[in-house]
């Protein structure tokens, strides 16, 4: 008989005795996101000492790692989680990753999981994401070509029965003179925006190509312009809006989008796994349309954002002119006249703000421009 193992407390022992019988199997777990360094124990004896002709034996256990022999233990076992794999590094002149392979002393390595971000610096609105399952005898990887002046961030995990461990990190950028930076928000042009109906107007066009046959898409919406929480809702499994405030990154359509097309965002509109919920004024949005690839051993999800600011309040002036006693404002965006001649961008008119605004910035102007003549004319 053994009598119950003195171990890390974190280990579930199955079944769960205070005693064991000699070549009885014990299975071991973990709490969720570590693994046992060893996954199946048993009671056994050894030969301690000969005393009198006789051998004197001793308590010992054994233990293996799911498909491995039997092992003597001789240390405690611990729930822990892969090591990072090491000595990840590229080959610049061929473009291909390699690492070490990780040892299994905290758990068998079945695989590796490889995640590829890739960014062109010359086009902040597009973004792939490629999700890998390599085999444990894989320490290599060909990336695949995106030509000159594009950002590459590599996270290399290493797999047990229990999921994946700590991420060994590599940033790099192929062939340019820029500095890589995180892009914050998007180029692509948003054609209307309403505040006061909670749309936004975008042109979108198809990611794939022919002769690629895929042709759904999804419309994802995120309350950020951040590019990490955009690269991680671009790779998500997203959700419809549930009206949280501020909403989690949600699904707003699925179009089967094979040609260009304008689609209205915010209109409402609900249907199986997506809700294109009304967009709020004041926030700043990024619409993401996706294409997700799947094979066996990868996913690919690219993506293409636009960032645009629900701002009902905003007065973007890009020049201010006179001409006879009439006040101009020229916008930098698209605009609506107000009485006043205030232009709002994106928003409808709404007289009474804007004669209160026109009154305001005339007379300030107005008084402006008596001072000046009045220091010329004293002079």
């Amino acid at each position: 008989m053994c009598q119950r193992p003195l171990w890390d407390p974190a280990l579930h022992l199955e079944p769960d005795l205070d005693e064991y019988k000699k070549n009885e199997d014990v299975m071991l777990s973990c709490p969720e996101g570590f693994q046992p360094s060893y996954t199946h124990v048993r009671c056994s004896r050894e030969v301690q000492t000969i005393s009198r002709g006789k051998p004197v034996y001793r308590e010992v256990w054994l233990g293996r790692a799911s498909s491995s022999s039997w092992d003597r233990i001789r240390s405690s076992v611990e729930c822990v989680v892969p090591q990072k794999p090491e000595q990840l590094q590229l080959d610049a002149s061929t473009g291909t990753l390699s690492w070490k392979a990780l040892p299994s002393c905290r758990g068998e390595i079945i695989g590796y999981q490889l995640n590829i971000t890739v960014r062109p610096l010359q086009n902040g609105s597009f973004v792939q994401i490629e999700r890998l399952r390599l085999s444990s005898q894989t320490t290599e990887y060909l990336l695949p070509a995106y030509g000159t002046s594009t950002r590459y961030a590599v996270a290399m995990r290493g797999l047990t029965a229990v999921g994946p461990g700590a991420a060994s990190l590599l940033e790099f950028h192929t062939n340019s003179s820029e500095t890589p930076r995180p892009s914050e928000g998007c180029s692509r042009l948003v054609l209307d925006i309403s505040p006061s109906q909670g749309t936004a107007v975008l042109p979108l066009h198809p990611i794939s190509q022919p002769p690629e046959a895929v042709s759904e898409h999804q419309l994802l919406v995120a309350v950020t312009h951040n590019s990490t929480v955009l690269e991680d809702a671009c790779s998500g499994e997203l959700q419809p809006s549930n009206g949280s405030y501020p909403p989690d990154p949600y699904v707003a359509a699925v179009l089967n989008l094979s040609a260009p097309t304008d689609f209205m965002l915010g209109d409402g509109t609900q249907g199986q796994g997506f809700h294109n919920a009304p967009l709020r004024p004041g926030w700043d949005y990024t619409a993401l349309l996706r294409l997700v690839r799947r094979s066996p051993q990868a996913e690919t999800f690219t993506c293409v954002c636009y960032s645009f600011s629900m701002g009902n309040h905003l007065y973007t002036l890009a020049h201010i002119c006179f001409h006879g006693q009439g006040l101009c404002r020229r916008m930098a965006q698209t605009v609506a006249l107000t009485p006043g001649c205030v232009l709002v961008a994106g928003q409808s008119p709404h007289p009474w703000p804007g004669i209160v605004i026109g009154v305001v910035v005339l007379l300030v102007l107005v008084l402006l421009f008596a001072g000046i003549v009045w220091f010329v004319q004293s002079r």
